[in-house]
């Protein structure tokens, strides 16, 4: 048999290593209840990012356009909407791309015009005297199409409810740059201005 003294020292080792984990335990248990309350909370949607809202607001724009389009007779006056690749400025190998929804007559014009064919100063100067005359012939065609689209909005409730909904998530995009951004935002002044909403 087992001596007192031996039962005592093992009985006083047990109650130890009892105490000493249920005491483990109950830190452990404290340090996780304290990082779970001090943990960040990091929530992230994905549904009104700026990327998706000017996503959309491209998709609805393309949408109306080509419902435009195929209401409209005049080729002429068919919209293209697509990224374009742009110099960032003259003689740069610097390429970006910019969204451009452009009509058919601006090409059309420019091809009449035929931009670029002299050199020198006496080209530099024709170049001007292109570009006053692409100006004003432009905005003569920019105001035919408007009578056009403005008829043709009033005429058809589906194009008229495309261009709603472009115009609406064109002004949650603004917005929610400006959100973002502050006043360095591009559209800034544009949401400013902006009656405020009720």
């Amino acid at each position: 048999m087992l001596s007192n003294k031996f039962k005592s020292v093992l009985c006083i080792s047990f109650l130890f290593f009892s105490f000493s984990a249920a005491a483990t335990n109950q830190a452990q248990e404290t340090a996780a209840k304290k990082s779970e309350s001090s943990v960040e909370v990091i929530e992230v949607r994905g549904d009104n990012s700026l990327l998706m809202l000017r996503a959309q607001t491209r998709a609805r724009q393309r949408a109306f356009y080509n419902e435009l389009n195929s209401m409209l007779e005049d080729e002429l006056f068919h919209v293209t909407c697509e990224n374009k690749r742009i110099e960032a400025r003259t003689g740069s190998h610097v390429v970006r791309k910019q969204w451009q929804c452009v009509p058919n007559f601006a090409q059309a014009i420019e091809d009449e015009i035929n931009f670029g064919t002299d050199e020198g100063l006496l080209g530099q100067i024709n170049n001007t005297l292109r570009a006053q005359e692409f100006k004003k012939r432009y905005a003569e065609k920019e105001k035919e199409m408007m009578l056009l689209v403005k008829q043709a909005i009033e005429d058809s409730p589906e194009l008229s409810e495309k261009y709603e909904s472009f115009m609406q998530a064109k002004e949650n995009y603004k917005t929610k740059h400006y959100e973002a951004y502050g006043a360095l935002s591009k559209h800034a002044k544009d949401v400013a201005q902006q009656p405020a909403s009720n």
